[in-house]
This record gives structure tokens, sequence and C-alpha cells, in this order.
């Protein structure tokens, strides 16, 4: 922000001074080379004040409230000021002595020229400070526009961040949530596999909890906790349930978001019928260059295709994927007789 600043004072002086040089050059031909430097100062002195008063003051103050009469009213006053201004700057001894240099240089023995000189310069002046003003206006048109719009962005993005927060945080409740639901089912069953279950929880609770205020994360630590999530999901049967994993062709020193794979995996199990003897769960992972590719496929018994807890999941990664990927995911979403399927193209960054 500073260094924008220092850049747009920098260009502003520039301005200045080729807005100076052009007068000085109109001016090198009536008056001699000091007189013209002297009476262009003059001309880009005034030129500022009012460029300034009205881009500082009278735009803000005045049009941007939609005091539209009040505006135009302190424009007319400001153009009066302006001539005023040059009729007494006339009387600079400095500014007179170049006025004179000129006048006998061009117009001796001539007042019927110089009277014309001096009419055409007061036109020149009015149609210039005219000019200045719509400059300025038009500058602090583009100014607010600029700034409305930056503005715009900078809520934008502050709400999604708020956003992206709460939907984090739904992330984890809700695993939690069944987690505690599966151990109080197996307590209450099968006892002896309860402790396992809750060790299995409590690692991945660490890295929930370590890791969750990361942006980034390396892909090897987010596959060691889906492992950690199917392992936990194993537990839960008596024999062993057809679930196919292969996390082999992985390149786990790639970045990828916090947790931003796991709720389609959680999804896959949630509404899988794996106590059946033709349920199962499929998950391939693999990566190729900076692409991710996840393909998770599941059976869908008939007790699991409506989601009581109100779907968070699946919405929750959308929503997440839209912000931290935008134009850099394919996300199909297929479901085809008792089989769903999930298929997750990933630019990672």
């Amino acid at each position: 922000m500073a260094n924008q600043r220092i850049q747009l004072i920098a260009l502003s002086v520039l301005l200045w001074i080729g807005y100076l040089l052009i007068h000085y050059y109109f001016l090198s031909f009536p008056f001699d080379a000091e007189a013209s430097i002297i009476l262009a100062i003059r001309i880009v002195a005034i030129h500022a004040i009012l460029f300034y008063v009205n881009y500082l003051i009278l735009l803000p103050k005045l049009l941007e409230r939609n005091r539209y009469v009040g505006y135009f009213l302190s424009l007319a006053v400001l153009i009066v000021f302006t001539y005023i201004l040059f009729s007494l700057s006339n009387e600079l001894p400095f500014v007179h002595d170049a006025l004179e240099t000129g006048r006998h240089r061009r117009f001796h023995g001539a007042p019927r020229l110089e009277r014309a000189f001096r009419s055409r310069i007061f036109i020149n002046n009015i149609i210039s400070s005219l000019a200045v003003l719509f400059i300025s206006s038009t500058y602090w048109t583009i100014r607010r526009n600029q700034q409305r719009k930056q503005r715009e962005v900078n809520l934008m993005n502050e709400n999604l961040q708020t956003e992206m927060k709460f939907l984090k945080s739904q992330i984890n409740p809700h695993f939690l949530l069944n987690a505690m639901n599966n151990i109080y089912y197996m307590a209450t069953t099968k006892g002896e596999k309860a402790p396992d279950m809750i060790m299995k929880l409590s690692e991945m609770m660490k890295y929930v909890l370590y890791e969750t205020n990361a942006k980034q994360v390396l892909l090897s630590r987010e596959i060691n906790y889906i492992n950690d999530y199917i392992d936990f999901q194993r537990i839960k049967f008596e024999k062993q349930p057809d679930i196919r994993v292969d996390l082999s062709a992985v390149d786990g020193h790639k970045n990828i978001s916090h947790m931003i794979l796991i709720p389609f995996i959680e999804n896959a199990f949630k509404h899988s019928n794996l106590d059946d003897d033709t349920g199962f769960v499929e998950i391939k992972l693999s990566t190729s260059g900076q692409t991710l590719q996840l393909l998770v496929r599941n059976t869908v018994g008939k007790a699991a295709t409506k989601d009581k807890t109100g779907g968070i999941g699946l919405e929750n990664v959308k929503r997440r994927l839209e912000y931290l990927y935008a134009g850099k995911y394919e996300l199909n979403i297929r479901g085809k007789g008792d089989v769903f399927s999930i298929d997750l193209k990933l630019e990672l960054k």
C-alpha cells in the first residue's frame, strides 16, 4: 500500500512537470526563456490549486453526497476565484516584469495587438481552467470506482475467509459425532474392540488439531489420515469388509489443502452397505505432475440413501473446492443403480 502511494505521488509530480513544460513551450514564442518559465510556473501553480480543491474538497464533499446544485455553484465560484488569482498575480513584481518583456518584444507601438493578445490569454486561461476541472473530475471518478471495486473485493475475501473457517469447523464435529456413535456401539456390543477404536480416533484427532490452521499440508500427511480413517472403519466389522484401497501412485511431497479429500471418503463409508455381502468401497488416489485424481466408488444400501444429519460433508467440500481451487478442479458425481461414484481432479498449488 505504501509503495502504491509513493508511485502515485511520483506519477502526479511527473505529470505536473510535463504540464509545466507544455506551457513553457507555448509561452516561449512571445516571451523570452526566463519570462516563459515564470509565467508557466504561475499557470501550473494556479491550476494545481484548482485541480486539488475540486478533487479533494468539492467532489468528495458535494458531488459524492449528491449535492449537485452546491457543487456546480462552487465550481462557478472556483472559476471566478481562479480569474482573481490570475489578475492579482499579474501585480507580483516578477510576474509583472515577465509580462512586460513580452509586451516590449511583441507589441511595442501596437496597443490593439496587445489588447487582442491579452484577451486571447484570458480566454485560454478560462478554457484551460475548465479543462483542468474536467481532468480532475475524470480522475476522481476513476479513482473512486477503483477504490469501490477494491473495497468490494476486500469485503468478499473477508466474507469468504469467514465462511471457510465456518465450513472447516463443521468437518471435525461431523466426523467426531459419527466416530463417537461408532465407539458407543462397539462398547455396548463388542467391547474388546472399543480401546483400539479410541486409540485410532486419538491419533486422527491429533492430526486434525495440530494441522487445522495450516492452509497447505503435505499430501503424505493427508494420506496417513485417510489410512487411519479407513482402519477405524474396518474395526467396526466382524469379518473383513470389501474395502479396496490404492494409494500407491501418489507423490507424498506435494502440498494440498487440509482435509479436502476426507469428506468424499467419509461419504462413501457413511452411505455404503458394507454389512452386505455385495457391498464395497473403492478408493484410488494418484498424482501425475501437479494433477491429483481421486476416484471413490461405493455401493449404496437402501437404509443409507438418506443423510439424516443434513448432508454437511459433500456440500461443505464443494464450497471449499470452489474457494480454494476455483477453475483448477473437476468434480463428477454419479449414481448408477446401487453404485455411487466420485471423480475428482485437482491442480495442486
